[in-house]
């Protein structure tokens, strides 16, 4: 199925620093591919880049043990796509400021991440705003080019927050410690 020796182009959900990043790798080493990583934020964005004949292969997340179906993907996929295989990580999400002096009002990530993190959030932070984004990474990102003020807090990965150069306020914050996502390896059929 896989020839070693061809650089394979593989799209996957989210950016630097995201989980969907961290399963790409993960089936990378496990094929021993030569892969050209690509950072394509959405799951409509890698199914897209699959019907354009952009990409070898996807990478996106399914299903996670707290949370549930993820919806985007369910939401993105078509009959033209093939599951390959699947593969199962753990999620060890943390919580990092830009400041560690201010109050957090708000807290940012993506859907999934601030599902699985509601009752561990609310025993530390008590009543705070949620903040919807496209991907975990993106808004440590965004809270570091300074899209979101300072009283805001991101849930990412640890990789995440520190290549942003944040503060780490809390880290484990999943509301089940044994959190994991299962990633779908996709391709056109």
């Amino acid at each position: 199925m896989y020839m070693n020796k061809k650089t394979y182009k593989i799209g996957f959900q989210g950016t630097k620093g995201s989980f969907a990043e961290k399963a790409t790798e993960v089936i990378v080493e496990q094929k021993h591919l030569q892969a050209e990583m690509i950072a394509l934020l959405s799951s409509y964005n890698v199914v897209q880049a699959l019907m354009e004949h952009k990409i070898d292969y996807g990478v996106m997340a399914i299903r996670n043990s707290i949370a549930g179906v993820v919806v985007e993907t369910q939401k993105a996929l078509n009959d033209d796509i093939e599951l390959l295989e699947q593969i199962q990580i753990p999620i060890c999400h943390c919580l990092f400021v830009k400041s560690a002096d201010k109050q957090i009002r708000a807290v940012a990530s993506h859907i999934q991440a601030l599902k699985q993190t509601k009752n561990t959030r609310n025993k530390i932070l008590k009543e705070t705003d949620e903040i919807e984004c496209a991907d975990t990474a993106i808004a440590a990102k965004m809270l570091h080019d300074g899209e979101f003020s300072d009283d805001v807090a991101v849930i990412c990965s640890k990789k995440a927050g520190e290549f942003y150069g944040l503060k780490l306020y809390a880290q484990n914050i999943a509301d089940d410690p044994s959190n994991r996502t299962t990633f779908g390896f996709f391709r056109l059929k």
